[in-house]
């Protein structure tokens, strides 16, 4: 289980995305989607310095898991534990490129 310790000097801060809603193929390099949802999501987290960041709703179309991963790649990214509970997310038997995604799934500590 991920535990995550509370700064006693500050609130403890939760940013929640939702409906990111990337295909495979928008998450190419380049691509305007991508650019966009990182630019956003980067900006959100440099300004709100999250403890956790919560993903819900449809994290990409049709359950890609490619997808996917390019998401939770990204998510790392922050060293931030983030946890999603969408309902677009791969089930627990879908072949993912890291084994650690199918078992840390919902939670993931990303340090």
């Amino acid at each position: 289980m991920l535990r995550i310790q509370k700064d006693k000097n500050r609130d403890f801060l939760i940013l929640n995305l939702t409906d990111t809603h990337l295909s495979d193929g928008e998450w190419a390099p380049g691509h305007e989607k991508r650019r966009i949802l990182e630019g956003t999501i980067t900006t959100l987290a440099e300004r709100v310095r999250p403890d956790l960041i919560t993903v819900s709703g449809d994290l990409s179309y049709a359950g890609n898991g490619h997808a996917y991963d390019m998401l939770a790649d990204f998510l790392d990214s922050f060293g931030i534990p983030w946890s999603t509970r969408g309902d677009r997310r791969p089930s627990e038997t879908e072949t993912m490129s890291s084994p650690s995604r199918r078992t840390a799934a919902p939670w993931r500590d990303s340090s």
